[in-house]
């Protein structure tokens, strides 16, 4: 994986949401893009991101392309 030599221009309105997708944390899923929304910020998950050989690459630079992020590691 090549590391570029300069940051990455941030996302100034989108979060990346690093949380659980299974039906049981599907209330609090909601509730966290309701939120964002609602403050005026683009919620972005790897949800969006299809399977494939590159999909790794393409978190890490949602990751790196996003001024904030939530983790919700209540699972571990």
């Amino acid at each position: 994986m090549a590391v570029s030599a300069r940051p990455p221009k941030h996302s100034s309105r989108a979060v990346f949401l690093n949380i659980p997708y299974d039906e049981k944390f599907r209330r609090l899923y909601l509730a966290y893009v309701a939120g964002l929304i609602h403050l005026g910020l683009t919620p972005r998950a790897t949800l969006e991101i299809p399977g494939g050989r590159f999909r790794l690459e393409k978190i890490l630079e949602l990751i790196r392309s996003r001024r904030y992020s939530i983790h919700d590691l209540s699972r571990v």
